[in-house]
C-alpha cells in the first residue's frame, strides 16, 4: 500500500526576467518600510508587530524590536505590548523558523487574537550568499496588505553577528536545498498575489452589485413614463458596469506591482543559486566514501589489484569497480606499499562530482567526473581514474533517503570486478522521483476563466492531526457556454513521477471538507497525436463537514468529449482537481475545499 500524506499543492507560474537592484543596510531598509507604514496605515490605529521569520532568533528578535521602535517614534500608532503573553500567541500561531512563508490569512487570525487593527510581520533569508528583507502590513479588519516592502540587503558585521553561519553553502545538498526554499517562495509570492487579485476583485463586484440592486430598486418618478423610468434603470446600471468593468481591468496589474519586485529577487537568487552549483565541483571523502582493494592478480598480465570504491552519500547512489595495475617501474616496493595499506586499512577514497542542470528547473544530473584513493600512511595515489558518467538524478526538494546503500565485503568487490573485466566502470542511476501529490512544482493552474489558489492547511480530525491541501478560487465571469473552466492540473514536466506514484494501484482515497459545492478529479491519458482520453469521478461535499472518498478506478466514467478508450492506470499522464457547476456560472462563484489524508491501494 502506497500512503501519500498531502503536503503542499500550490499554483504557480514562473518568469524569467533577471534585474539588478542596489543593496541596502537592515537599518536603512526599516527606516524605509517604516516610513512606508506611517504612510499607508491610518493614524491612531493599534499595531502589533508579529515575530519576523529569521534563521536565528537573534535576527529575528532584532528586526522585531527595531520595528516597534522605529513605529512608536512615528508617534501615529499605538503599538500592541510585546509581553509574554502575546508572544505565546504569536510563537503559538507560526513556525517561522527557515520558512519565510507565512499564510496572510492567519496574519489576520493573529492580529485578532493580538486585539491589533493592523499587523505587521515578514521575513529575512537568505538564498546563497543573497540576501532578502521582506515586510508587510495587514488590515486585521479587511484583509488588505496596504504595505509590501521587500529589499535585498547588505552584508555587514551586525547581520554576521547575528545570524552567524547559518546557511552555509558546502555541499550540493545545501545548494538543493536552498533551490527548493526559493522555488517554495516563489509559490509562497504568487499565491499572495493571486489571493489579493481574488480578493479585491470579490470587493469590487460586491460594492457594484449593491449600487447595481439599488440602481434596479429606484422608484419611478410622477413625471416620468414607464418607458423612461426603465431606460434611466438601464442607463444607471451600464454606467455602473462600466465602471466595475474597469476597476476589474486594473486589478491583476495594480496587485502584481506590489509582489513583482518581491518576486524578481527571489527569482534573481534562484538563477544564481543554480549558476554557482553547476559551476561547482564537489568532493566525498572520509565517512561518505568506502574503499576495498582486493587481493593482488599475481597470475595475470600485467598483474593488478582490484578497486571497489562506493559512495555512502545519500545524495549519490554511485559504485566505482576497476583495477590498480602494476607501474613496473619498482615492483617490489609498489607491492609492498600497496598491500600494506591493503591490510592496514589506511585507504581513503575520494569521489568527485558535479550537479547539472535538465529539462526541468527543479531537477539535476549528478556527474562523477573523478574517482581517487589515496594511502594515508604513505600519501601514495593508489587509483585516480577519470570517470566522467552521469549516475543519476536528484530534485532540489529534500532528497530521498537511499536506505539501501549497503557495505561493500571484499567478496562482493572480487566478484564485481571479475564480472566487468571489460569495464572498469559500474554505475547505477538513482531512483529519486517526485511525490506529485506532495510537491508544489508538480501541478499548474489551466483553467481558462478564474482562478485556483492552493495552499497547506494544518487540521484535525477525529483526534488527528493532518497537513492537508486547501483548494479556493473563483470561476471568474463565464459566458454561456462550456468553453471556460477553473481547474488544477498536474504539470507535463513530471508525468514519469506521475506515473511512479499511480504505477500498479486500484484506487484512490481520501477525506475532503469543502463547501456544499460539488468537485470531480479527472485521470487523464495522453496520446502522442496531442489527444487524449478523461475519466472522471464526481463528489460532493458538505459546508462544515467532512466526507471519506474512496475511488476504485472502476468507478471512472469515460468522458465523452475526449477520445474512447479502456482505462488503464499506467497510461495515465495527468490529473485534474476542478470544481464542478451543472451549468455555466454568469459571475464569479467561489470556492473552497481541503481535500487530506490521500492514500493509493
Amino acid at each position: 500500500m502506497k500512503k501519500i500524506y498531502t503536503v503542499l499543492f500550490t499554483l504557480f507560474f514562473l518568469t524569467t526576467s533577471m534585474f539588478a537592484q542596489q543593496s541596502v543596510n537592515i537599518d536603512n531598509a526599516l527606516d524605509t518600510v517604516v516610513s512606508e507604514i506611517k504612510a499607508k496605515v491610518p493614524s491612531g490605529v493599534e499595531l502589533a508587530v508579529a515575530t519576523i521569520g529569521a534563521d536565528t532568533k537573534e535576527l529575528s528578535d532584532y528586526i522585531a524590536k527595531e520595528l516597534e521602535s522605529r513605529l512608536i517614534r512615528t508617534g501615529k500608532f499605538t503599538l500592541v505590548e510585546r509581553n509574554a503573553q502575546n508572544l505565546r500567541i504569536i510563537n503559538a500561531e507560526i513556525d517561522y523558523q527557515y520558512s519565510g512563508n507565512v499564510d496572510d490569512s492567519s496574519m489576520v487570525e493573529l492580529g485578532y487574537r493580538l486585539g491589533a487593527k493592523y499587523l505587521v510581520y515578514g521575513s529575512f533569508e537568505q538564498f546563497g550568499g543573497l540576501m532578502q528583507l521582506t515586510i508587510k502590513a495587514t488590515s486585521v479588519e479587511t484583509g488588505e496588505i496596504p504595505v509590501i516592502a521587500s529589499f535585498s540587503i547588505t552584508s555587514s558585521s551586525k547581520i554576521t553577528d547575528l545570524l552567524g553561519d547559518q546557511r552555509a553553502l558546502n555541499t550540493a545538498q545545501d545548494y538543493l536545498d536552498m533551490i527548493a526554499r526559493c522555488q517554495q517562495k516563489l509559490n509562497s509570492i504568487e499565491n499572495d498575489k493571486n489571493k489579493e487579485i481574488q480578493n479585491n476583485t470579490a470587493n469590487i463586484y460586491a460594492k457594484y452589485q449593491t449600487q447595481i440592486n439599488e440602481a434596479r430598486a429606484r422608484e419611478r418618478k410622477p413625471w416620468e413614463s414607464t418607458a423612461e423610468h426603465e431606460e434611466i434603470i438601464a442607463k444607471n446600471i451600464s454606467d455602473l458596469e462600466i465602471k466595475r468593468d474597469t476597476e476589474l481591468s486594473g486589478v491583476s496589474k495594480n496587485v502584481s506591482i506590489k509582489y513583482d519586485n518581491q518576486y524578481k529577487m527571489v527569482e534573481l537568487q534562484m538563477n544564481k543559486l543554480t549558476e554557482d552549483l553547476q559551476n561547482t565541483s564537489f568532493v566525498l571523502k572520509g565517512n561518505s566514501v568506502q574503499v576495498l582493494i582486493g587481493e593482488y592478480m599475481y597470475d595475470e598480465n600485467p598483474q593488478h589489484w582490484p578497486v571497489a570504491v562506493r559512495s555512502l552519500d545519500k545524495l549519490i547512489n554511485y559504485t566505482y569497480n576497476g583495477k590498480r595495475t602494476m607501474s613496473g617501474a619498482d615492483r617490489e616496493t609498489e607491492y609492498n606499499t600497496i598491500e600494506a595499506a591493503r591490510k592496514n586499512g589506511t585507504l581513503e577514497g575520494e569521489i568527485t562530482y558535479k550537479v547539472e542542470s535538465t529539462d526541468s528547473k527543479m531537477r539535476f544530473n549528478i556527474r562523477v567526473v573523478n574517482v581517487r584513493v589515496n594511502d594515508t600512511h604513505s600519501y601514495t595515489t593508489i587509483l585516480n581514474e577519470t570517470v566522467n558518467q552521469v549516475v543519476g538524478s536528484v530534485n532540489a526538494t529534500t532528497v530521498q533517503q537511499n536506505d539501501n546503500i549497503g557495505i561493500l565485503t571484499n567478496n562482493e568487490a572480487n566478484i564485481q570486478i571479475k564480472d566487468t573485466s571489460s569495464s572498469k566502470i559500474e554505475s547505477t542511476t538513482a531512483g529519486y522521483n517526485v511525490n506529485p501529490f506532495e510537491q508544489a512544482f508538480c501541478w499548474v493552474y489551466s483553467g481558462s476563466k478564474g482562478q485556483v489558489n492552493i495552499k497547506r492547511k494544518y487540521l484535525s480530525y477525529n483526534g488527528q492531526s493532518y497537513v492537508g491541501l486547501n483548494f479556493n478560487g473563483f470561476t471568474g465571469v463565464h459566458k454561456s457556454d462550456w468553453s471556460d473552466w477553473t481547474e488544477a492540473k498536474s504539470n507535463t514536466n513530471y508525468v514519469s513521477d506521475l506515473k511512479e506514484t499511480l504505477f500498479g494501484t486500484k484506487g484512490i482515497r481520501f477525506k475532503a471538507s469543502g463547501d456544499g459545492k460539488n468537485y470531480s478529479i479527472v485521470f487523464r491519458i495522453i496520446y502522442s497525436n496531442g489527444t487524449y482520453s478523461d475519466f472522471q469521478y464526481d463528489f460532493k461535499t458538505y459546508s462544515n463537514k467532512t466526507v471519506e472518498i474512496e475511488i476504485p478506478y472502476t468507478k471512472l466514467e469515460w468522458q465523452s468529449y475526449s477520445v474512447s478508450a479502456e482505462f488503464d492506470i499506467n497510461l495515465v499522464e495527468s490529473i485534474i482537481i476542478k470544481y464542478n457547476y451543472s451549468t455555466p456560472p454568469r459571475s464569479n462563484t467561489f470556492f473552497d475545499l481541503t481535500i487530506f489524508d490521500v492514500e493509493l491501494y
